[in-house]
């Protein structure tokens, strides 16, 4: 549940230490690596970043709320899609999930993936893995 701010307001300079945070974090992540580990990051994937076959999914992206989740995602997306460095793969969970019915992928408006949603990640990720 999101909790409800008053006039704390997202600006450039939010963003700009949000932005530099996550990057402070992934470079953590990153220097926990030996030479023979490999880190693989995905972006937060919700229903909110497929495509929408009924126009009242596609009403629901359009409230304050929403609107504003995506945003911050996609900005926690953004610096972990640049994250390119050496043994670091990038796991495009949206790419893979756009081509199925949100119902079909998650159980739920968040990110929770369903039985069905789990297997199609699943089955990209054993194919990187056997790479």
């Amino acid at each position: 549940e999101i909790p409800e701010i008053i006039d704390n307001q997202a600006d450039e300079f939010s963003d700009l230490r949000f932005i530099n945070h996550i990057n402070k974090e992934l470079n953590k992540l990153y220097n926990l690596l030996n030479k023979n580990t490999v880190l693989i990051l995905a972006p937060v994937t919700t229903p909110l970043h497929l495509k929408k076959k009924n126009n009242i999914l596609k009403s629901k992206i359009k409230s304050d709320e929403n609107v504003n989740r995506l945003r911050i995602i996609n900005l926690i997306n953004e610096q972990i899609k640049s994250f390119q460095k050496k043994n670091v793969i990038y796991f495009d969970t949206i790419k893979i999930l756009k081509k199925y019915e949100n119902e079909k992928v998650f159980i739920d408006d968040c990110c929770h993936l369903s039985k069905n949603g789990a297997l199609k990640i699943s089955e990209h990720l054993n194919e990187i893995l056997n790479e």
